[in-house]
């Protein structure tokens, strides 16, 4: 492919050929640079809180979505058709300060399905995930590897003491503000 000189607009032929070229290894592209990045501007600092010296690290998971150019669609298709864009899954292991997974996917991929694809977690570890990351049965998963956790919830769950309550007493406790009464 022989690309005009600089300066000079790509013909829209060419320009289809480079971004061919380009998105064709725009995975471990990408990948490679905001790993670069995040290493620069995350360090590991000593003084990490004492509660969570105990844990066999701290995970936190969190995914961002980024757009693209719409000629990356047929690559990372977002929720809105013809629109491209790409959704990052970034894991960081809090007491050492190390990036510990970068997942690129295509956007319209869901927070949970892009966790699935991420590397297990140590036994022992505490994993840190917000509310798009709830999944009932992969928390129980992780509580039977060992591994702690804590998710925010989703709206309206109900949570109950290990020893049972009668409903009336337990919502009379609710109206009442007992916060031990369950949510």
């Amino acid at each position: 492919m022989q690309i005009p000189l600089a300066g000079q607009p790509l013909p829209p032929p060419v320009l289809a050929d480079v971004l061919a070229y380009i998105l064709a290894d725009a995975d471990t592209f990408c990948k490679a640079a905001l790993l670069a990045a995040v290493q620069e501007v995350f360090q590991a600092r000593p003084e990490t809180a004492a509660w969570l010296r105990p844990f066999r690290g701290v995970y936190i998971d969190d995914c961002t979505q980024l757009g693209l150019p719409d000629d990356a669609y047929p690559l990372f298709p977002s929720t809105t058709p013809g629109r491209a864009g790409m959704k990052v899954l970034l894991r960081w292991e809090l007491q050492g300060g190390a990036l510990r997974h970068l997942g690129l996917h295509p956007a319209r991929t869901g927070d949970r399905t892009a966790l699935a694809q991420a590397p297990p977690l140590p036994s022992g570890c505490l994993h840190l995930v917000d509310l798009g990351f709830t999944d009932f049965q992969r928390l129980q998963a992780e509580s039977a590897a060992g591994i702690f956790w804590s998710a925010r919830l989703p709206a309206h769950t109900v949570l109950f003491l290990s020893q049972p309550v009668p409903f009336r007493q337990r919502y009379r406790r609710r109206r009442e503000g007992d916060p031990a009464a369950g949510v």
